[in-house]
């Protein structure tokens, strides 16, 4: 029998749309889908079979001289338009079968999977592989599923490079499928001690609590006394790692065993990232799960159980907000101390840090108290319920800080300058200061443009005319060019991101 024909055979075809459609709809990775055919009759039938299974995404079909089989493809638009859709990442079109057309020259870099039912060999395949290849966001790499046993031609066609390169460009699944378990096994022992075996039948106050002792296991150093952000970092890394590879494994048979846990450890992952301190960047931009990765819950719990962990037995929300007071009582009863430190420590900091965009003078020295805090905490040098206690206080400072700079009677932008002047010990705190900082967000608006900072002109007159009025108004001249220069680097602050239309709104 011709290969052709025996690749032809209708009950084969049928198999193979069928795995198809249910690789496409299990994998892990977003993205589009090629499906390469032995000859155009074939690609045709394939069309057909893979539409008419029940799931099947948005597909098209792709050949030269498809007015040959008008009949069974009726409806389909030129090869020119389906590029165009295909070429979109947001176009509802995600699958294409082809024969010839497409195999060269096309630049998709959204093109993750392709699956293969055609013999090629030497540069053909070499050239077809590469449309998988393409960079785009957080790719890792193209999915090669393979029906009909490329496998050894590729490596033949490979056989020109070294053994590195040779070993980059062509990874078996089953190598990928052996560094997901290790990561696997990596992960579950920083979790020795918790039992998450059945969260996904969890609700409300008791999937709140393992995930409190989840977190808390996490960022608690091996001796469960002070927080270890090594450890916290190695778990964000190593399951990250998890994550990518458990992705390209999907829906192999070991992916679908440790699914379930794999679900845990990314809504415990996401969880670290928004509700503590994470200083390492690699384990926030290293990888978008959003762009990449289909969310796998089963059950939404971000609001409820995650973002919210303090929502424990009250049906309404508590505003988690450093300037809430049953919040920081709600605090002082968590069971997991080193969750709660690290909750509020990342709520001041992100508290203090959004104030700072604004007045780093009147807030800087409130960051640099939290960040002593928890350096003393972590040198046990206090206690975890002292520390708690003293970052309760350093909450009712910031309240303070608000309260005085809204009795200033001063805008956002006035309170900024107001404040760097009077840093200076010997600026007194008066009226006179107040009606300067309003002439001087005055003179230096007037100057703004967008863009302004790239402009030496404009800078420079915008210092001129702080030096002129802070003169003008008495200053010393010794004392003029320092505070110019601090009037100068709070504007580049307040207006870094200057357009005509701004208009700043009071935090306080």
């Amino acid at each position: 029998m011709h290969l052709t024909q025996a690749v032809s055979v209708p009950d084969r075809l049928k198999k193979i749309a069928e795995d198809i459609v249910n690789h496409f709809n299990n994998r892990g990775l977003e993205g589009k889908a090629m499906v390469v055919t032995i000859s155009r009759k074939v690609a045709v039938e394939m069309h057909k079979l893979l539409k008419e299974l029940p799931g099947a995404p948005e597909i098209a079909v792709v050949i030269s001289k498809p007015e040959e089989f008008k009949d069974d493809i009726v409806g389909e638009m030129r090869a020119s338009e389906l590029e165009k859709r295909f070429k979109n990442p947001e176009d509802p079109l995600k699958m294409v079968v082809v024969c010839d057309m497409w195999l060269t020259g096309l630049d998709v870099p959204h093109l993750t999977t392709m699956y293969f039912d055609k013999p090629l060999k030497n540069h053909s395949l070499m050239q077809a592989i590469a449309r998988v290849n393409r960079i785009f966001k957080d790719k890792q790499g193209g999915l090669i599923v393979d029906y009909i046993g490329i496998a050894d031609d590729l490596k033949k066609a490979l056989s020109i490079y070294d053994t590195p390169t040779r070993n980059e460009a062509m990874v078996s699944i089953e190598e990928i499928v052996n560094k997901m378990l290790e990561k696997y096994d990596v992960v579950k022992s920083m979790l020795n001690g918790v039992d998450y075996s059945k969260w996904k039948y969890l609700e409300g106050e008791k999937l709140s609590q393992l995930f409190q002792q989840t977190i808390n296991t996490i960022i608690t150093d091996p001796k469960g006394e002070t927080l270890d952000e090594k450890k916290k970092e190695r778990f964000l890394k190593e399951s990250l790692a998890l994550i990518k590879l458990h992705a390209f494994v999907m829906p192999h048979k070991e992916a679908y065993e440790i699914k379930s846990d794999v679900d845990f450890f990314k809504a415990i992952r996401g969880a670290l990232i928004k509700q503590t301190v994470v200083r390492s960047e690699i384990t926030l931009t290293g990888f978008d799960l959003d762009s990449t990765i289909k969310e796998l819950l089963s059950k939404s719990i971000a609001a409820e159980g995650i973002i919210d962990i303090f929502a424990l037995k009250r049906k309404e929300k508590i505003d988690i907000s450093i300037l809430d007071e049953r919040f920081l009582e709600e605090a002082k009863k968590l069971k997991y101390k080193n969750l709660t430190i690290e909750v509020l420590r990342k709520l001041l900091e992100d508290g203090i840090k959004l104030r700072m965009r604004r007045n780093n003078v009147r807030y800087h020295s409130l960051l640099e108290l939290l960040e002593k805090l928890i350096e003393e905490y972590e040198n046990r040098v206090i206690n975890s319920s002292k520390v708690i206690e003293r970052l309760i206080e350093l909450a009712q400072e910031i309240k303070k800080a608000d309260r005085e700079a809204k009795e200033t009677g001063l805008s956002v932008e006035e309170l900024a300058f107001y404040d760097a002047i009077t840093s200076k010990k010997m600026i007194k705190q008066d009226e006179r200061i107040k009606e300067l900082v309003k002439k001087l967000v005055k003179i230096i608006r007037k100057d703004l443009t967008i863009d302004w900072t790239n402009s030496e002109i404009i800078k420079a007159k915008i210092r001129d005319n702080v030096r002129f009025l802070l003169l003008k108004n008495d200053f010393k001249p010794e004392e003029t060019e320092e505070i110019t220069n601090l009037i100068y680097q709070q504007s580049l602050v307040l207006y870094r991101d200057y357009s005509p239309a701004s208009v700043f709104l009071s935090i306080c």
